[in-house]
């Protein structure tokens, strides 16, 4: 009965080891994909949920094939936790193999290797000890990722700077008008749209005046890449982290999903703070500080990642996780959205409150001539097809501008309305528009004239605030001092501003290189 009772428990205990070591195997991608992608922008709760779901697959599978076969469950536990860490090792794979071979090469030498790791797997775990190995090397795989991304986590926003403290603290709005934050993706300052593009916006631009915004004619963004640009608009400051560009770029990450200086005060004035999310990228996205999420669509950005881990990418196009996670124009946020898809939700709202939304149209070249969406695209610029394409974004996404504007003004004619890009479109060479069928060089990363410069940085930028504060606004425009601006008007004193600066990257030594202001006027 001992002797009985004995093999029961080890048995039991084999098999206790066994599941957390599937339940590890099946966490182990998610954990290694978010924390080598922790400067990403990725939602930690669909991770988790992915996570929970592969590794109860693991279980059951296990449990099903023990039953079905009447093998052990710890070996054949083994067996399915090597295969669910191949299977998320494809893409590794991949890019270990010569980039001559093609998919159905690259996919057999896989498959190979996954038959090989099952007979190893499986005749070792015949033996005690050497089963006893596997499972506890699948627990340390997934340990080593999980440490990591729970020390980032536990890990703090970067301390504020004194100054910024001290007058945040010392400010008390006078007034309390709703307050709406638009971000117009890679939308150009209408001179360099001008000159580079042959665009005109001018018609455009004199509309919003007579709505009552002011046109900076010289607006000017801190840094030529959303996450840095919108991060120093939101932290009052230029980020400490994009002057070194940190490879984690936490301040960026935490502040664009809502842990920032603008939305902290606009909270502790009694605000409620909504977000619109863009819909396709992950940048600008929901991540619990807002009061309100508005989201035309979730952002399938980390699924898109994952999946190009695993043989599915093999698949022939048109399968179902094809069909599920192709991008599409429908899926942005457009600005006829906020009172028309959200029209229920904005008449409803809570007052005061600020809202933020972004809209990634023209960046993305969504819109075709006649305002029809189109295939996706990006702001780099580099022939006459792509020039059309931005130039009609821009023109379809100002018509609904114009139609959103005039509808807040009518409806909420105190509010505080910041229009503004978040860098300018990249144009390779500066000149274009250029004959039909003239070749153009291909665009590559890096400002190499006053032009380059100007294109990326120059932003369209508008300001509708009370005209007791005109004073505060000019034709001399850097994006950090959009909130120090709004908090003077709101509090009804004088916030110094910071000096301009603006900063280019350097992607391939992760260098930051400040941009003489001359070159950006």
């Amino acid at each position: 009965m001992k002797k009985h009772s004995r093999i029961v428990n080890g048995g039991r205990r084999q098999t206790g080891f066994a599941v957390m070591a599937l339940v590890a195997a099946g966490c182990w991608p998610f954990a290694n994909f978010i924390n080598e992608n922790r400067a990403a922008y990725f939602n930690l709760h669909w991770a988790l949920f992915y996570a929970a779901v592969v590794a109860g697959l693991a279980v059951a599978v296990t449990a099903i094939l023990s039953a079905v076969t009447r093998r052990p469950f710890f070996r054949i536990a083994a067996l399915v936790a090597v295969v669910v860490v191949l299977f998320f090792s494809y893409g590794t794979i991949k890019q270990l193999l010569p980039s001559s071979f093609r998919p159905s090469v690259i996919f057999l030498v896989w498959a190979g290797l996954v038959l090989l790791a099952c007979a190893l797997v499986w005749r070792a775990s015949r033996y005690p000890k050497a089963l006893g190995g596997i499972f506890a090397a699948l627990l340390v795989l997934f340990a080593l990722p999980a440490a990591g991304l729970l020390k980032y986590l536990h890990s703090g926003p970067a301390a504020a700077s004194a100054d910024r403290m001290e007058f945040l603290h010392s400010i008390a709005f006078r007034q309390k008008p709703n307050v709406y934050f638009m971000i117009l993706d890679a939308y150009g300052r209408a001179d360099t749209l001008k000159q580079a593009l042959g665009f005109d916006n001018e018609r455009f631009l004199g509309e919003l005046e007579r709505l009552g915004f002011f046109i900076p004619r010289n607006s000017v963004s801190n840094y030529p890449a959303t996450n840095a640009s919108v991060a120093s608009m939101l932290s009052l400051d230029y980020p400490e982290a994009a002057r070194r560009l940190d490879p984690d770029l936490a301040s960026f990450r935490r502040e664009l999903q809502g842990a920032n200086p603008v939305v902290e005060k606009f909270k502790a004035e009694g605000y409620r703070y909504i977000l619109m999310p863009g819909g396709i990228w992950t940048k600008i996205s929901c991540g619990g500080e807002e009061d309100l999420c508005l989201e035309k669509t979730r952002p399938l950005e980390m699924e898109r990642a994952l999946t190009s881990l695993t043989p599915i990418q093999v698949l022939p196009d048109g399968n179902l996780f094809s069909r599920w996670l192709a991008p599409t124009a429908d899926e942005y946020l457009e600005p006829n959205d906020v009172f028309g898809l959200f029209g229920g939700q904005m008449r409803s709202l809570q007052r005061p409150f600020f809202m933020m939304l972004h809209f990634a149209g023209i960046h993305d070249r969504i819109y075709n001539e006649d305002c029809s969406k189109g295939t996706l695209g990006s702001p780099v610029l580099y022939d006459s097809a792509s020039v059309s394409r931005y130039s009609a974004s821009v023109s379809c996404t100002n018509r609904q501008v114009l139609e959103l504007a005039a509808h807040i003004v009518a409806e909420d004619s105190d509010a505080i309305i910041l229009l503004t890009g978040d860098h300018g479109p990249y144009v390779k060479p500066p000149g274009i528009p250029v004959q039909p069928g003239q070749a153009i060089r291909p665009f590559t990363w890096g400002a190499n004239t006053p032009e380059d410069y100007r294109n990326m940085f120059g932003t369209m930028t508008a300001l509708k605030i009370p005209a007791s504060c005109r004073g505060l606004l000019s034709d001399h425009h850097y994006a950090v001092n959009n909130f120090r601006i709004v908090f003077s008007c709101l509090g009804n004193t004088g916030i110094k501003l910071l000096e301009d600066r603006a900063y280019y990257f350097y992607y391939y030594d992760r260098r930051v290189e400040p941009v003489r202001s001359d070159l950006l006027q």
